[in-house]
């Protein structure tokens, strides 16, 4: 079997269930409303080989967006918010192209991309993810303050977190 393929393999079921498993359960807030979250499974998405053809890498978000709705018992919220975000993933690589182009074989990884830009792709995705994910949840455009701030509080631990499973986790594919 393909390595590339393999570690995709591997890196998705890994983080479905971190996400279901453990970190569906962890949130914090007050009341009855949980405004902290940890949202990691969005790495796997972001970490999809460069070249992969578009409808392939939404077909997958789909499907694993689908998978993540199932461990939170949400009808759809996760699977649009991996759409939205594999189908503005092409946007943000090329925003992020570096002068010469990709190489053929360029994995969006921080061992191959380089630090700068892979912290860069995952900031600017999780944050797209996050805003679609808390605007479908809450779907009330008044509700914006809201919104942003559990954006903001999801995304600080989130992001540090996608930082340290990049580099406990990073292969040598």
């Amino acid at each position: 079997m393909n390595p590339t393929l393999l570690a995709n393999i591997s890196r998705g079921v890994f983080l479905l269930l971190l996400q279901g498993l453990i970190f569906r359960r962890m949130s914090l807030g007050w009341g009855d409303f949980s405004f902290i979250q940890i949202i990691i499974y969005p790495l796997f998405i972001l970490m999809l080989p460069i070249k992969l053809p578009k409808a392939l890498t939404i077909l997958i978000a789909f499907v694993y967006g689908f998978l993540v709705d199932v461990f939170y018992h949400s009808p759809g919220v996760h699977a649009s918010a991996t759409l939205m975000l594999a189908l503005l993933r092409p946007l943000i690589l090329n925003y992020l192209e570096p002068r010469g182009g990709y190489k053929i074989a360029a994995k969006p990884t921080r061992r191959d991309m380089g630090s700068n830009w892979f912290y860069q792709l995952l900031a600017i995705g999780l944050l797209i993810h996050l805003l679609w994910y808390f605007s479908m949840q809450v779907f009330i455009l008044a509700d914006i303050l809201h919104i942003l701030l559990r954006v903001l509080l999801c995304f600080i631990p989130s992001l540090l977190l996608m930082m340290v499973y990049s580099l406990i986790f990073d292969s040598k594919e």
